[in-house]
Order: structure tokens, then sequence, then C-alpha cells
């Protein structure tokens, strides 16, 4: 119900209207001068969506620039809980690609050429001729399918005397899921998705 269309800018500059959802509770949350993250948890928390937003005048490709696995643990890690109010657009995105040129600058050319040996798994000769790899993702009211995995957003009940924050998806932004390391430590977290939104439609 609370789901209303609202202007998303593109890079360009043009603006294109989306369907905007529109969430309030205890999140993780972030502020920087470059970008805003907010953590949306799923089920007991061990999976979450991740999504850094850059600031007004900040682009995505600015933050690539600086992206390294010092600054993702720094914008990322052990987000501080805070109320807020959360807006995203409803969005489905797909990826395919054929991995085999990057596996084979990896060094796994072998198991692309005729010297390949799956005498193992196999009696007849045989070699990897592609291996493809496609990615989707679905975030709507219900939260997010990505490949078998669903979610539901949850929050958490706390006393905070902290205003509350906006965060209002209304340009290109970044989207990750991520899993908790042992123990549920949002901290240490496994990469399972990543993407970049610049336009919903």
């Amino acid at each position: 119900a609370l789901t209303e269309p609202q202007p998303f800018t593109r890079p360009d500059g043009s603006r294109v209207q989306v369907p905007m959802m529109a969430q309030s509770g205890r999140y993780g949350h972030r502020e920087t001068k470059q970008l805003q993250v907010v953590r949306l948890p799923y089920g007991e928390g061990e999976l979450a969506l991740l999504i850094l937003l850059p600031k007004p005048g900040v682009s995505l490709e600015a933050l690539r620039q600086e992206l390294s696995p010092e600054t993702w643990q720094e914008w990322t890690g052990s987000l501080p809980t805070r109320p807020g109010s959360v807006r995203i657009p409803k969005l489905k995105l797909a990826y395919e690609t054929d991995l085999g040129p990057a596996l084979q600058q990896l060094g796994l050319g072998i198991a692309f050429s005729r010297r390949a040996d799956f005498s193992q798994m196999t009696p007849e000769p045989t070699r990897v001729s592609r291996v493809l790899h496609k990615a989707a993702l679905e975030v709507n009211e219900e939260g997010s399918e990505a490949a078998a995995a669903t979610g539901v957003l949850v929050s958490r009940t706390a006393l905070d005397r902290q205003e509350p924050f906006q965060f209002v998806a209304d340009r290109p932004f970044w989207l990750a899921i991520v899993a908790s390391g042992s123990g549920g430590n949002p901290a240490a977290q496994t990469l399972l998705f990543m993407g970049s939104v610049v336009d919903p439609k």
C-alpha cells in the first residue's frame, strides 16, 4: 500500500517514473561524505541486502575507482543500527555471461583444450567448451529473490534517541546480497551477489 510512483534520475540527468517502495524500521546504516549505506536483513539476519547510494553529485564510477577490499569493509562492515525510513524502487535484474575466457586467463585453459583429462568423470574424451553464468534478482514488496533464495525483511527493536535517517534510492546505486560470517557477525560477510541499478525501468 505504500508503493507509489516517484521519479528516478538516470546517469544522463533524465528522469523516469518508477514504483518506489517504502518501509520504516531499524536498519544498519552508515553515512559518509560520499555515500549512504543501508542493510536490510532477511529472516534471522544471516542474509542481508546492502544498498550503497552515492550522495548527490557523486557517481557510481567515482565510487568504483575507490573500491577495494578495504573500502568495502569500511563502507559496509559493522553498520550501526538506527531508526529510519527506506525508499527503493521495485526492480528485476538479470545478467548472463560466458566465464570461459576469464577462467582460461586464470590458468584453467587446459580444461578447454584437447589435453583435458576428465577420465575420472567419463570414459569419453571430453573437454569444457563453455562455462555459462546467469544471475537474476528481483526486489519487491515481499522481499527479494535471487536464484533460489527468498527472504522477508525484518527489524529489531531497541531504545535509540538518534534522529531517524532518510534513505531514498532515487538515483543510480549499488546493491549486494551478503551472508554473515560465523555467529551471525555482519562484519564478517561473504558477498553472494552484486550489481548496479542505473535505470529501474
